[in-house]
Order: C-alpha cells, then structure tokens, then sequence
C-alpha cells in the first residue's frame, strides 16, 4: 500500500468507494441550510446593528467541508471499482480541493470611516472547473452604507466587485458577486505537485475578500463569503 496511508484509512476509503452519491447528498443539505442562513442573516442586519463591535470574520463550521478522497483526481474512487485506494489522491492542505468542498466565513460588526478590512481562503485549484461542477467563489454583504468596496481576489488569478444593489424590504444595501474559480486544463505546466497528497497535481492559490469603507460615518456591516461547490451560488451571485 505504501506509506502515505495506514491500513486503517485504505480500509475506511474502500468502504465509501461507492458513497460518492451518499456525500453529495450530505453536502446538498448543509448547502440548503446555508442559503436558508445566509439569506435570513442579511435580512436580520438591523437586529445586528443594534449593539455593535468591530467587524471581524469567523468561520462557519457548520458548512465547512473537505472531503478526501479529491475525487476529480482518483477516477478509480468516482467511476469504479473502488479496488485501488492507494491510488487515490489525498488532501493534506487544508485547502478547498475536492468538487465537494466548501468554507464559509461570516462577520457581523462595523468598519470604521476609512477602514478596510481583509480575510482569506484558499484553494487548490485544478481541472475540477473543466470536467466537473467546479468551485465559486462568492459574497453577499448587507449594509445601511452604499460607500463600500468589496471585492475577492485570486492569486494567481484576477479579482471582482460586488456592486451595492438597494433593497426595499430590509431597507439596506446588498452587495453580491460571484465568480468562477481558476480552472486548469490536466497537462498545465503551472500544475504543481502536492506533498503528502499521494501525488495530487493543483496550483496552491489564494483567495482573498477586501472591503473598505470610504465614507466618512461608520457602516455597519453582515457579511458572508466562500469558496467551494456551487449548491449555494444563489445565494451570492
């Protein structure tokens, strides 16, 4: 088997060779539970408002998944038979990798006039984006102030902006954007072998959300972004 599992794993992995539908399901209900969240969380930002604190993000463990085996790269775990698991490439990064995979971060709170202020994620962006649903990356914000920049950026990759859309129910500005993650064809050259991931190729990349409030009053803000599956797109872009 090698050294990059102990018997133990190959057992447990060989007992869900055939569980990838089993997880997708489980993973389609967390995702309906965060839009259900998400949605009620903006609508709430007056409640938020009433005492707050300084803005700053926490994860949301509740919707976070990383799956092993990353599927998009061990065909012998997603088409079948299930009989080679030491084939099966492992996710030792602590990054979005598998097409299953998702994190959350949310914050409520307020940005002072001026003040900017960051969080990250990270993926390990492959040909998941090519040959299966692939990952997005995206924000819903809420916030009395139309004077924010909000913006996730990719490196490698490029960067978006959510633009402030007023919305007469909650009477507060919703800013939302989403986007595609990176994408690489299989025989990328920029594809870059994993350690400990029983030689799983990605491109180690960054994902950073930045927002900034460029008015001169304090903004309070609800905020909620991700990177991972797409079961939850409407609820960002």
């Amino acid at each position: 088997m090698g050294n990059f599992v102990t018997t133990h794993r190959v057992r447990a992995w060989a007992g869900r060779a055939f569980a990838t539908q089993a997880r997708r399901r489980a993973a389609l209900f967390t995702a309906t539970l965060l839009l259900v969240s998400g949605i009620g969380q903006l609508e709430a930002i007056p409640a938020a408002a009433a005492k707050p604190l300084p803005l700053s993000f926490t994860s949301v463990q509740w919707a976070y998944s990383l799956q092993d085996p990353v599927e998009q790269q061990s065909p012998d775990f997603f088409f079948g038979p299930g009989a080679f698991p030491q084939t099966w490439v492992v996710n030792p990064t602590g990054c979005v990798w598998d097409v299953d995979d998702n994190q959350v971060h949310y914050a409520t709170g307020y940005l002072g006039a001026g003040q900017s202020i960051g969080d990250g994620l990270c993926l390990d962006a492959d040909w998941a984006g090519l040959n299966y649903s692939g990952h997005l990356a995206g924000v819903a914000l809420g916030s009395p102030s139309a004077n924010l920049q909000v913006t996730i950026s990719f490196s490698p990759g490029w960067s978006f902006t959510a633009q402030p859309v007023w919305d007469s129910a909650s009477k507060q500005y919703l800013y939302r954007a989403c986007s595609a993650t990176p994408s690489y064809s299989s025989v990328d050259p920029a594809l870059q072998s994993i350690p400990g991931s029983n030689g799983g190729l990605a491109v180690p990349t960054h994902v950073d959300l930045t927002v900034t409030n460029t008015s001169a009053r304090r903004a309070t803000v609800v905020v909620q972004w991700k990177v991972g599956h797409y079961w939850t797109a409407s609820s960002f872009c």
